[in-house]
């Protein structure tokens, strides 16, 4: 009965232990990608700094962040759009590029659809709610 118990406390710190190495590899990834949101970033770059597969750190990404690695790239390069938008005078072409969209109209679609709002309507918007 000792032995089982044993067996089964060790089981239970391994699981913890487990848990708490997916949570160090999604704050790896995230801080990550928070530091080069505007290079071009894949799931195969990510997956060779952790040393995991691609499809395994969008497993458990998504199971810690409860949203896909793509998407919180997406959200975080929008929210620094959104940002550059209202503390900037700066062309939206060119906020495109700094957030890593190299392509313009690409990053217009993904901005409105992240938001509802194209970048000149945002700026817009923001700029007169300021006054």
């Amino acid at each position: 009965m000792i032995i089982y118990i044993t067996y089964l406390v060790d089981i239970s710190l391994q699981y913890i232990d487990f848990i708490h190495s997916q949570k160090n590899v999604v704050n790896t990834i995230c801080d990550y990608i928070d530091e080069h949101y505007h290079e071009n970033i894949t799931r195969d770059n990510i997956a060779k700094i952790v040393y995991l597969s691609p499809d395994y750190i969008t497993r458990i990404f998504k199971k810690e962040k409860g949203l896909s690695l793509v998407n919180y790239i997406i959200k975080k390069r929008v929210d620094i759009a959104k940002e550059l938008l209202i503390q900037t005078t700066l062309p939206v072409h060119i906020i495109s590029d700094k957030v890593g969209y190299g392509n313009y109209s690409y990053f217009t679609k993904l901005f409105k659809k992240e938001t509802n709002y194209t970048p000149f309507e945002y700026r817009r918007k923001e700029k007169s709610s300021a006054l």
